[in-house]
């Protein structure tokens, strides 16, 4: 069996770090046509908030000046660019793909032909991108950004007060979890947090699924760790330094561009964000974005920077927004929901689900429908921080 350290390395081998690509270019003036979109150029339909500043497609974008990069990774469906930075600094990501990839805060969702294999395509990582008056352009491809939709997840749903929908839609994710969760990954941990118990995380309590995923027993003591940190320090008020050191073990952890680990991690923020519980999910930012600097993979701590913002996946914020519309007597559409989850990498939507229901477990407490419940104000204990 491998260790831990031999398990966080796998994921990290596996994703395209900065340090091997070429040091990316600061912003400079390009020359470029008046009139968009140029022929040929593949439609941008929909981007992301985090997109669009990557691309300098934003207010404070400095005029008519454009802004260099170079491609990072280049896969089947999709590549990712790193756009701006300095020597010694890393720049700002996007993701282009079909609208496959679904939308969230870093994707630029284009209309492609069928099939579109970037891979074959003859996209090299490496290779110059550019953006000037929104025109994008990527080896010798381009892409229109001019009249695309912005996305970005709602803002937080008071609603998320409702306590009997948080009870139906916490278990309805457990029931589903437990049917459709891949083995792989965390997401089999749904249940238990679900249930509000992080000492079932133990791996010692996994007994009859543990051999079947390294990934899962060694990331189960780090996800109860930190939804008993976030319980304590959010529901009873009290000041924690930080999460434990089983905590830190979950960054890096798992194979893949965003491992399982960061997923979950991701979740949870995104999750406190929704619920209104910025200060927590400023807590948790705190504590894990200087630890993935050294401890992750360049992709995967661009999108734990954006979750640190309560911004992820847009399957995973229909799946929040549909909780406080849940009901006791008719139930409520979150199988819809939750079925996109599985279309989120491999296991990353399920992993980042897991982080979801803990912390909303961790925060409110609807464990079930008989059991006692804690009655702290949560707000009024945020302000004693």
């Amino acid at each position: 069996m491998r260790t831990m350290a031999e398990i966080k390395n796998r994921g990290r081998d596996s994703a395209p770090a900065g340090d091997c690509c070429p040091a990316p270019v600061a912003p400079v003036a390009l020359a470029g046509p008046g009139a968009l979109p140029e022929p040929g150029a593949f439609q941008v339909t929909l981007m992301g908030e985090g997109a669009k500043r990557a691309l300098g497609l934003v207010p404070s974008a400095t005029g008519a000046f454009g802004i260099e990069g170079r491609v990072l990774a280049v896969f089947r469906r999709s590549f990712y660019l790193e756009m701006g930075g300095v020597a010694g600094e890393e720049g700002a990501l996007v993701c282009l793909g079909p609208a496959g990839i679904g939308p969230g805060p870093l994707n630029a969702i284009c209309a492609l032909p069928e099939g579109m294999d970037w891979r074959a395509s003859g996209l090299a990582e490496g290779g110059r991108a550019s953006c000037w008056r929104g025109l994008l352009r990527a080896g010798r491809f381009s892409f229109s950004c001019a009249g695309a939709a912005s996305w970005r997840p709602a803002p937080p749903d008071p609603d998320f007060e409702n306590a009997p929908a948080r009870r139906v839609a916490l278990e309805a994710m457990a029931r589903e979890a437990g049917r459709l969760a891949p083995e792989e990954g965390l997401g089999r941990l749904i249940p238990a947090l679900a249930r509000g118990e992080p000492a079932r995380c133990n791996p010692d309590a996994l007994d009859w699924r543990g051999g079947k995923d390294q990934v899962m027993r060694a990331g189960s003591r780090g996800a109860g760790a930190l939804m008993q940190w976030i319980r304590e320090t959010v529901r009873a008020g009290l000041s924690l330094s930080g999460p434990s050191e089983a905590a830190a073990g979950l960054i890096g952890l798992g194979p893949g561009l965003t491992p399982s680990g960061d997923d979950f991690i991701g979740g949870a923020m995104i999750a406190l964000r929704a619920m209104g519980r910025g200060r927590a999910a400023d807590r948790v930012a705190v504590w894990a974005l200087p630890l993935a600097e050294s401890g992750t993979g360049r992709i995967s701590r661009a999108h734990l920077a954006c979750a640190a913002r309560g911004e992820g996946a847009g399957a995973l914020h229909r799946v929040m927004e549909t909780i406080p519309g849940m009901s006791p007597h008719s139930g409520g559409d979150i199988v819809g929901p939750l079925a996109a989850i599985d279309a989120v990498g491999h296991t990353s939507g399920w992993d980042a689900l897991a982080g979801v229901v803990g912390a909303i477990a961790a925060v409110c407490g609807d464990f079930s429908q008989n059991g006692d419940r804690e009655k702290n104000d949560v707000r009024e204990k945020e302000h004693e921080w």
